[in-house]
């Protein structure tokens, strides 16, 4: 049985009142529509029309105005000047890979001896190991530098810095209420940095610690040379393209116009893609082959094809990736197999904003039946599930909700597992399991149909404890 993807009918609809009023005011030299739907996103002067419609026209940011971003450059430049061997720990999604090849191409000029490490998505886990820590301490590592993770990870830390292990994090995920005691600590979703950065993916932190860090050393970034990996990073990432992601993203497609690294040129070749390079090659096309890699064998793959410079082994390592991403798309029609057979719709995701005591939480509604709806959860941390399963209860208080996180990102371990799933089973109208985002291989013997076939269970129960 093969399940069928079904595209959603788009609708527009104008989320801010007055817009029409707004439109006329200070943007009539616009067309109606495109007025209308700008002033409803708050994009109400003839300014910010024009920053966003040019955003390359913005002036640069000051990376040091990011709160901790002194501290991480004196450190780093410490290291370099010692000839320390430098840890770069990335992640196993497109945003840690980009931030990780960005990083190391960015540093290595600079005369730093730097080791690049990213986590196997089944054995290490998701975010800062111990044990991995102890191996780069093993291996003389006396700083470890993180791209795209470590915000959460408070007792690795502790553990790094037992071993002597300094720990500078660049990371932009949700800040929790208790954060590791690093060396610095670089994110712009902290509440003392300022606005103009938050939303930035892994990769546009590691951008603007770059720029910091050649401001320090008086030379000057070659841009150019890194904005078309940045710039995809933030697209895959699901970033949103505004303000500074905007001119980031702008400038790439300019760079990629001009001329592909290696990587991406070998990328763009077995992804069939011709034509002008978009915002949908990113997302259609480029990300899902460098995701393929950690979701099926090893990020590593997907990290070697980005800093390669060689043509050959550049077309070697894509055509790997384009087989593993035929795999995943095997893989998933299994999984939406095994989910039409027991009768719950999983259409095209439809992306969606849980706001909760002020925060906002991204989450995907992938699918409703018999009034329970599937829901996606995209933290990294037991306190941002928190807030999407709050945002989601509001948002939706008539269903019955199952909530899907990947506990890979946080746990290895069936105990811990069962743990997330009764901690946030809070009322006994929320199901909380352990649901793998289709494609995704089975770990520690938790695999789809037996995900699926525990929220059916539970249903049963619950139907069942009704009854009764």
């Amino acid at each position: 049985m093969t399940a069928t993807l079904v595209r959603p009918t788009p609708r527009w609809r104008l989320r801010k009142a007055g817009a029409e009023q707004i439109y006329r005011q200070n943007l009539s030299h616009l067309p109606p529509i495109v007025g209308k739907v700008l002033a409803a996103r708050g994009i109400d002067t003839r300014e910010k029309a024009l920053a966003f419609y040019k955003p390359h026209l913005a002036p640069d940011l000051d990376p040091f105005r990011l709160t901790d971003m002194r501290r991480a450059i004196d450190r780093t430049r410490a290291a370099i000047a010692g000839g320390e061997t430098i840890a770069l720990y990335g992640d196993y999604d497109a945003d840690g890979v980009t931030s990780l090849a960005t990083l190391t191409r960015g540093m290595r000029p600079l005369g730093a001896i730097t080791l690049p490490f990213i986590p196997s998505r089944f054995k290490e886990g998701y975010g800062l190991n111990s044990d991995a820590l102890t191996g780069l301490r093993d291996a003389g590592a006396s700083l470890v530098i993180t791209a795209d993770c470590g915000i959460s990870n408070v007792s690795e830390v502790e553990h790094a810095n037992s071993l002597g292990l300094d720990v500078v994090i660049l990371d932009h995920h949700t800040v929790p209420p208790e954060t590791p005691a690093a060396h610095a600590t670089v994110n712009p979703m902290r509440l003392d940095s300022p606005d103009d950065f938050r939303g930035l993916a892994a990769v546009g932190v590691v951008f603007h610690f770059l720029r910091a860090l050649y401001e320090d050393f008086g030379r000057s970034l070659d841009e150019s040379e890194l904005l078309a990996t940045v710039a995809l990073g933030t697209v895959v990432d699901v970033a949103p393209l505004r303000g500074e992601n905007r001119r980031i993203t702008r400038l790439g497609l300019e760079a990629m116009h001009s001329g592909l690294p290696p990587g991406l040129e070998a990328l763009m070749s077995v992804s069939r893609q011709k034509g002008a390079i978009t915002t949908d090659t990113f997302g259609y096309a480029l990300g899902p082959r460098i995701n393929a890699a950690g979701r099926m064998e090893h990020a590593r793959h997907a990290l070697d094809l980005m800093l390669s410079d060689s043509i050959r082994e550049s077309r070697e390592l894509a055509e790997r990736l384009d087989a593993m991403n035929r795999q995943r798309q095997e893989e998933t029609d299994r999984c939406l197999a095994i989910a039409e057979e027991l009768g719950v719709e999983m259409s095209v995701a439809i992306e969606g904003l849980a706001s909760f005591d002020g925060v906002e939480r991204r989450f995907t509604v992938r699918g409703e039946h018999d009034g329970i709806m599937v829901v996606d959860d995209y933290g990294h941390h037991p306190e941002e599930i928190r807030v999407t399963l709050a945002g989601a209860r509001k948002a939706y208080p008539d269903r019955r909700i199952v909530v899907g996180f990947q506990p890979h990102r946080y746990t290895r371990t069936r105990d811990l597992i069962e743990e997330f799933a009764s901690a946030f089973n809070e009322a006994d109208r929320l199901i909380v399991a352990p649901i793998y985002a289709a494609g995704e291989p089975s770990i520690e013997g938790i695999d789809s149909a037996l995900v699926v076939d525990r929220v059916r269970d539970r249903g049963h129960r619950d139907a069942r404890a009704a009854s009764s």
